[in-house]
């Protein structure tokens, strides 16, 4: 990377995102990462799942289907019955977000409430 702080910033593309990296204010060094899951879909590639701030795991956020992890927590289930609702919830995740295909259903949460 340049140390002049007057340089184009540098992107280096990834399967899930792009990284942009180099002087991005006033001479401040930084990375910013782009995902670019609608343009660019790595749906067969992703291994992020998350789990909501009300206890739901979602494993896409464009996806209609949550496993609900909330009971088996406040429940008292063990662990290896939470990890197993956990591997259920990823096994069942679906192939694609389908975003440009005519099926698709949005989410009827905004990303502020999933985390995404």
């Amino acid at each position: 990377m340049s140390s002049d702080p007057h340089s184009c910033l540098c992107y280096t593309p990834l399967a899930c995102c792009t990284f942009l990296h180099g002087d991005l204010a006033d001479g401040a060094g930084g990375k910013i990462g782009f995902i670019n899951s609608v343009s660019e879909p790595f749906c067969d590639q992703c291994n992020r799942i998350r789990i909501t701030a009300d206890g739901k795991l979602r494993t896409c956020l464009f996806s209609i289907h949550e496993t609900d992890l909330q009971p088996l927590v406040r429940g008292g289930k063990s662990d290896s019955e939470i990890a197993a609702a956990i591997r259920a919830g990823v096994w069942d995740k679906d192939l694609g977000h389908k975003i440009n295909q005519l099926n698709f259903v949005p989410v009827s949460r905004s990303m502020s409430q999933i985390g995404g």
